[in-house]
């Protein structure tokens, strides 16, 4: 879809907005899918490839795919950060002074 899209005329940042993908990866997509088409679809042919999407799909059977967007909120939560943690303590954390309190 990501391929089809972008030959419909739509941007790469639209892309990558529309299925929530980073820009690089849809850019990385596209030079694949034209790259196959153009290049490696010619060379193998109809029967390599279809042999080869057979092998895919009980692969896929047995381990399982991950679509692309679906764990955005696992990795936004890494990108916040790590919580710092403080190794020592000092006089103003025991016993702060009033103004701070």
């Amino acid at each position: 879809r990501v391929y089809t899209d972008y030959l419909k005329g739509m941007n790469l940042r639209d892309i990558s907005l529309k299925y929530g993908i980073l820009p690089e990866r849809v850019l990385a997509i596209v030079y694949m899918k034209e790259y196959f088409y153009k290049v490696v679809y010619p060379k193998v042919g109809e029967t390599t490839v279809r042999l080869a999407m057979r092998i895919e799909r009980n692969y896929g059977k047995r381990h399982g795919f991950c679509d692309y967007g679906v764990d955005m909120q696992q990795l936004s939560y890494h990108e916040q950060g790590i919580p710092s943690i403080h190794l020592y303590r000092s006089e103003i954390d025991i016993k702060p002074p009033k103004e701070v309190k």
